[in-house]
C-alpha cells in the first residue's frame, strides 16, 4: 500500500519490521529502526521504547525530533497489541489517520497539508483492527460497512479483514 501510493516517511516502526521496510522502501523513506542493533543501540532504542510505552515527551520525540509522517504498527499477536493498540489510538488523537490494515500491520498517516487529499480518500472513521465491530453504534453502521468494503478491496487476501467483515 505504501509503495503503490508512493507514500513517504519518515516512518515509525518497530524493530522486527524495520529490516523489511528498509529493504523495500529505502532510499525514498527512512525507517525508525531495523535489525541492526549495533547501529540503533542507545538513544534510538530508548526513544523507541519511550514512544511505544507513551512515556514522558513521547509525542515530542515522534513528531518533533523524528518528524514521523507514517506509522506502521503490527497488532498481532495480542501481547504486541497491548502496546501498539493504545499507541495507535493515541496517534489518532494527535492527528494521525488510520488508512490501511492487513494481516501484518496497520498504517497511520500524519495529517499534513501534503497528506490531506490522501487522508480524505482513504481514512477510516469507524473501523479499526482492534475495535470490536459489534461495538460500532447503529448510527455508524452504514459508514462502517462502507469502510469495511473499501478495506476489503485494498486488502483482499487479508484473513483479519475478512473476519472483521463477518463480525
Amino acid at each position: 500500500f505504501v509503495v503503490i501510493h508512493n507514500m513517504r516517511g519518515p516512518i515509525f516502526n518497530l524493530y522486527n519490521e524495520g529490516g523489511y521496510l528498509i529493504w523495500r522502501l529505502w532510499p525514498k523513506s527512512l525507517v525508525f529502526v531495523d535489525g541492526r542493533s549495533e547501529v540503533f543501540g542507545g538513544t534510538p532504542l530508548a526513544d523507541l521504547i519511550r514512544i511505544v510505552k507513551q512515556g514522558p515527551g513521547w509525542d515530542t520525540l515522534l513528531l518533533g525530533k523524528y518528524g514521523v509522517n507514517l506509522a506502521i504498527l503490527p497488532y498481532q499477536p495480542e501481547s504486541l497489541s497491548r502496546d501498539t493498540g493504545p499507541l495507535s489510538f493515541e496517534l489518532q488523537q494527535r492527528g494521525f489517520h488510520l488508512v490501511y490494515w492487513d494481516d501484518a500491520a496497520m498504517l497511520l498517516v500524519r495529517e499534513t497539508l501534503e497528506n490531506r487529499d490522501f487522508i480524505d480518500q482513504y481514512s477510516f472513521m469507524s473501523i479499526h483492527p482492534l475495535r470490536d465491530p459489534r461495538t460500532i453504534p447503529p448510527e455508524e453502521k452504514r459508514r462502517a460497512g462502507a469502510e469495511v468494503q473499501a478495506l476489503l478491496a485494498r486488502a483482499p487476501e487479508s484473513r483479519n479483514v475478512e473476519q472483521y467483515a463477518r463480525d
